[in-house]
């Protein structure tokens, strides 16, 4: 479990503040920026759902999301941001194993300077420091937040079927925490959670994660920066099917990103072993045993190797 003297702050590029943790061996975020990668890979997604995409009001009042990997609790804070702005009733869900990140964060000024919706935060904050409890929930106006601090595969075992309109999926790496991002995991979220028309959305372009999100079903597109001379995608969107057979693909453009299909060497990139899921049948293995499986696996597969994508790709879109 995470503790405070796990975590050491550092200053992103844009400016913003991360946490390094110690244990886990990597930043909370990318190091390019911290509020930047919060705002392009996981909000502008979502707020372009709570904008104009209807689908989520037909039957419900209330946009719900859920917070896998709550951390610093940046993404959270701004999609409460967004929703205060736009005066729309909101329920976060938010699942992680410890408090201590987001306690650190709203000890340091510099954290949240950019977000609004911090008093929510701190309410959490201090409820947690009264009771202890492994569940806190508070409320504001139009907004609420839950939180669950245990292992997030029991977590989502417990919550309530095809209840979440939107995803936020950003726990840490695969290699750094295997059991959020097993096959069957993922399958707990998108079959039973999302709803139809919502979407999950990462900072992840991992083929193993891309294409466990097609083989269950999702339609899976890239997010790419707009205004930076970068042809690989910096992070994923995937859309669960609606009901309504005859409601178009929605997937606009924002003005920092544009959402497309896969592209070619992304497709391929699905065709190599780095594709091989992750396997967590029960539920309930350790990481260690997760890896060794998905390890296994790639010993005994005939799949091109990630190396030679790589070599090919590499001269295509990088030409001397």
């Amino acid at each position: 479990m995470l503790a405070a003297n796990d975590l050491s702050s550092v200053i992103t590029q844009d400016g913003s503040v991360t946490f390094y943790s110690q244990s886990f061996d990597e930043s909370f975020h990318s190091l390019k920026g911290a509020y930047e990668e919060t705002m392009e890979k996981f909000i502008a997604p979502l707020e372009c759902t709570l904008l104009q995409n209807s689908f989520w009001q037909k039957n419900s009042d209330v946009f719900r999301v859920l917070d896998v990997g709550l951390g610093m609790g940046y993404n959270s804070a701004a999609i409460l941001d967004c929703a205060k702005t736009l005066a729309l009733n909101i329920e976060i869900v938010a699942l992680d194993i410890s408090l201590a990140p987001l306690q650190k964060a709203l000890q340091e000024p510099q954290c949240y300077k950019l977000f609004s919706s911090f008093d929510i935060l701190h309410a959490l904050e201090a409820k947690y420091q009264l009771h202890c409890d492994q569940n806190i929930s508070v409320s504001s106006d139009n907004r609420s937040m839950m939180v669950y601090l245990q292992d997030g595969r029991k977590t989502i075992q417990e919550l309530a079927h095809n209840s979440f309109h939107g995803v936020m999926f950003d726990p840490f790496s695969p290699k750094k925490c295997p059991k959020l991002w097993s096959y069957e995991c993922l399958e707990w979220i998108t079959d039973k959670l999302l709803k139809p028309g919502g979407r999950l959305v990462s900072y992840s372009v991992a083929a193993a994660f891309r294409q466990s999100l097609k083989d269950l079903g999702m339609m899976v597109y890239s997010i790419h920066p707009v205004k930076k001379s970068r042809k690989w995608s910096m992070a994923t969107v995937a859309k669960k099917p609606a009901d309504d057979k005859d409601e178009p693909i929605w997937l606009p453009s924002t003005e920092g990103s544009v959402y497309a299909p896969l592209k070619p060497f992304e497709q391929e990139h699905l065709l190599t072993k780095a594709a091989i899921p992750y396997h967590d049948p029960t539920l309930l293995a350790s990481s260690e045993e997760i890896l060794r499986s998905r390890e296994q696996a790639r010993q005994k597969s005939l799949l091109q190797s990630t190396t030679s994508w790589k070599k090919k790709w590499y001269t295509s879109l990088n030409p001397s």
